[in-house]
């Protein structure tokens, strides 16, 4: 497949969670401002598509502030009964998957 994207993971030995991110400033700014028992830097997880494509899913992220927890969701429906609940932020379009 032509344009494919990596997504980088971090692993957080404090929350006990995954955090992904396709953006590589998001991703350095990350390894650059955080110790490593919040945002342990693993490197590549997968890659993504990095413009639309047809069949590709966009999927969205959110943060729990409350847990400590990412979420991730391609379902548009998901997604809005997510930015209706209090409890967890959007952050907007993640990547693009197939």
């Amino acid at each position: 497949i032509i344009g494919l994207q990596p997504v980088y993971r971090f692993w957080s030995p404090r929350l006990g969670t995954n955090f992904y991110t396709a953006n590589i400033a998001e991703r350095d700014y990350v390894i650059a401002n955080y110790p490593r028992d919040v945002w342990s830097y693993e490197g590549f997880a997968f890659n993504a598509v990095s413009s639309y494509t047809p069949g590709a899913r966009a999927v969205y992220r959110f943060w729990n502030p409350k847990i400590g927890r990412h979420f991730y969701t391609a379902d548009i429906t998901e997604r809005d009964s997510f930015i209706a609940n209090n409890d967890w932020n959007y952050e907007g379009f993640a990547y693009w998957a197939l």
